[in-house]
């Protein structure tokens, strides 16, 4: 699953300049750096998670030309459990 995060910003001309998982199982990209509110999508990457896990926490690092704030640390947090069945055995 993919979650849109959107960042507004009263500094003229704001544009996001990064986003970067800090840590923790999570992907991000900047999706649209110059619009007011930006978005910068984050995805949990299945491949990372232990199996049976429920939940996983990760950082997020946002850098942007806002001058009160261009670095923001944002917490990322993934709960519930991953459907990792395989395709179903074929019966005779």
């Amino acid at each position: 699953k993919t979650v849109s995060i959107e960042l507004t910003s009263s500094a003229p001309n704001f544009r996001v300049l990064g986003a970067e998982v800090v840590d923790g199982p999570f992907a991000a990209r900047v999706t649209d750096a110059a619009g007011n509110p930006a978005r910068v999508e984050v995805s949990v990457r299945e491949e990372l998670l232990p199996a049976e896990t429920r939940g996983e926490n990760g950082t997020l690092k946002i850098q942007s030309t806002d001058p009160s704030e261009p670095e923001k640390i944002l917490p990322l947090l993934a709960f519930g459990r991953l459907n990792r069945a395989g395709p179903e055995a074929a019966t005779p």
